[in-house]
This record gives C-alpha cells, sequence and structure tokens, in this order.
C-alpha cells in the first residue's frame, strides 16, 4: 500500500474517516493484497518482538511486551473489521458481484417465492421475477414482469424496491398486487395494506397509495390513475381467486389465456365489449365450467377447437 493507503487505514482504526472511506478499506482488505497486507504486519510485529525478547534484558523485554500490546491494540480491530465485514457480506453483500437468480413462471402454472427477509411473492402464469441471490444492505431490490402478490416483510431502513420496464414500486413493509406484463398496455396496483409508492422512470412524479386503493398507469398516455377499490381484474393469489369488476371480455379472456395455457379466437371485435362482473374459484373450477359460467350470464359461447376455443354470438 502507498503512504495515503497506510494513512488512511490509522484513520479508520481511530474513527477519524467518514463512512465511504471506512467501507472501501474493508473492501480492499477483503482483497488477496489486503489480506497478504494484513498478515505482513502482524507477522513484523512478532518477529520485532521476538527478537527483542531474546536478545535484550528483561526490563526491555518489558517494554517490548507492551510494545506488542500496543501492535496488538492497533492490528486487532483490523482483524475484528474485516472478519466482521466478511460475516456480514454472507448475509448483506459489501462488495464484488452479487449473483442473480430469474424466476421465469410458464401459462397456465403458479410460483411461490420466500426472500431470506421473509417476504413472500405468489407469481402469477407468464410471469419473470429476478432477484439476487443475497439482498444488499442499501436495499431490497427485484426486477419484475407479470403479475404478483407481493407479502413484503417490513423493515422501515432496509426498503424493497420493486423494477419493471417503465415504473418502479417502493416498499418499507406491505402487500399488494401488481399487474405489469410487458405486452399489456397497462400496469395495475392494488393495495392491500401498508404504504407504497410508485413512479414511472424518468419521471419526477410519485404517488403514493394507501391501503385498499388501486392505480392504473397506461404506457401509452403516460397517464396515472388512482381510485379507492380494487381494479377491473384483481387476483386473490392465496385463494386461487379472481375477482372481474366489470371487465371488458379481451381482459377476461387474457387472464383466462395464462392461468389455463389456452388461446382464444374472438369471431368479430364487438364481442370484446362485453363486460363481466364475476368471481371465479380457479381452485374448484375446470377452464370448461368456467367457460359454462360466462356464457351463462352474455350471449356468446365457447366452440372447441384443435389450438383452443373460438368466441362467437350464440
Amino acid at each position: 500500500m502507498s503512504n495515503y493507503q497506510d494513512k488512511t487505514i490509522k484513520e479508520v482504526l481511530k474513527g477519524q474517516s467518514d463512512i465511504k472511506t471506512t467501507k472501501e478499506v474493508v473492501q480492499w482488505f477483503a482483497t488477496e493484497e489486503g489480506q497478504d497486507y494484513l498478515s505482513k504486519e502482524i507477522d513484523d510485529a512478532y518477529q520485532e518482538y521476538r527478537r527483542k525478547y531474546v536478545s535484550e534484558n528483561t526490563w526491555k523485554m518489558k517494554m517490548w511486551g507492551k510494545r506488542l500490546i500496543h501492535y496488538a491494540a492497533v492490528l486487532l480491530p483490523f482483524v475484528f473489521l474485516v472478519s466482521g465485514a466478511i460475516y456480514f457480506n454472507r448475509y448483506h453483500p459489501l462488495w464484488g458481484k452479487i449473483a442473480m437468480i430469474e424466476i421465469k413462471v410458464p401459462e397456465g402454472e403458479s410460483k411461490q417465492i420466500v426472500f431470506q427477509d421473509g417476504t413472500s411473492v405468489y407469481l402469477g402464469p407468464g410471469s419473470t421475477l429476478s432477484y439476487p441471490q443475497k439482498f444488499a444492505y442499501a436495499a431490497r431490490k427485484v426486477s419484475f414482469s407479470g403479475e404478483a402478490y407481493f407479502d413484503v416483510a417490513s423493515n422501515k431502513n432496509w426498503p424493497f424496491l420493486i423494477t419493471m420496464p417503465e415504473a418502479q414500486i417502493e416498499v418499507l413493509g406491505t402487500s399488494f398486487n401488481v399487474t405489469a406484463y410487458e405486452q399489456s398496455a397497462e400496469i395495475n396496483v392494488f393495495l392491500n395494506t401498508g404504504k407504497i409508492r410508485f413512479q414511472t422512470l424518468g419521471e419526477p412524479e410519485t404517488y403514493n397509495m394507501l391501503p385498499n386503493e388501486s392505480l392504473v398507469y397506461n404506457k401509452i398516455t403516460k397517464s396515472v390513475k388512482c381510485q379507492k377499490g380494487k381494479y377491473a381484474a384483481y387476483t386473490d393469489w392465496k385463494n386461487e381467486k379472481t375477482i372481474f369488476d366489470n371487465t371488458p371480455l379481451n381482459h377476461v379472456l387474457e387472464v383466462l389465456k395464462r392461468k389455463y395455457d389456452v388461446c382464444f379466437e374472438v369471431a368479430e371485435p364487438a364481442i370484446n365489449v362485453l363486460c363481466y362482473t364475476i368471481e371465479i374459484d380457479f381452485h374448484n373450477k375446470s377452464l370448461e365450467d368456467v367457460l359454462k359460467d360466462l356464457e351463462s350470464i352474455t350471449p356468446i359461447c365457447f366452440a372447441k377447437k384443435e389450438e383452443g376455443f373460438r368466441v362467437d354470438w350464440k
């Protein structure tokens, strides 16, 4: 190390440096060069003490014993600093590359993920979630597209950040549902408990949401709409239910397509204007049962085809 670095280390040990410099020193000691430096300092101190201990009289031996204690007092903080940092890094990375894990949920399936902080995520069909193997100290950050229900473990000093292609959500501890498929023109968020902050990327304005509020962001018009209550199609993942509230047929079919991995062909665009208010319990109903329920409340029918269903007027 250079003299400047030696000086920096002494300032860190005396508590005279800032947080950024202290972190840099800890990071350097985790490197091979830093480990060699620390080993040499301890070895030099020991060898000097041993030489004086053998060749000098008892009085000088005592003096060098005191000096060794001084060396230990100076060097031991390094040992604790580095070992503590390495131990801490096992759970909250301070340096180096962080391994990323990506989960892709196939159409027709769903999946639950539980992170090391206790946060659980219920992923819907066709969803993708990318997250670090270990959360960093500054924030818990994941990337997401699709639909999911997040139940975030509360920690006001360790925010949870969800990034999407066009927006992000900052969470302190709460449960909410988000629908943000890349091919969809909208991002939908419904807050169940707690507080979250929604922000579109590149825009300074943020939207603070309270419990039982929903938000719809239109990617095309770049507009945000907030309202009380759930948005048009809300999925209760824990109970395998989806609630449609005056929801257009094309949106309903999109949900069924992802849930059952099946395609729908609509005979004419006018059919898509039909709206549905219905709660579907996927746990107790097959696709055929769901389609019969839809047929019973609107003048349409579903005809089985080789590659899915054709939707037409009765």
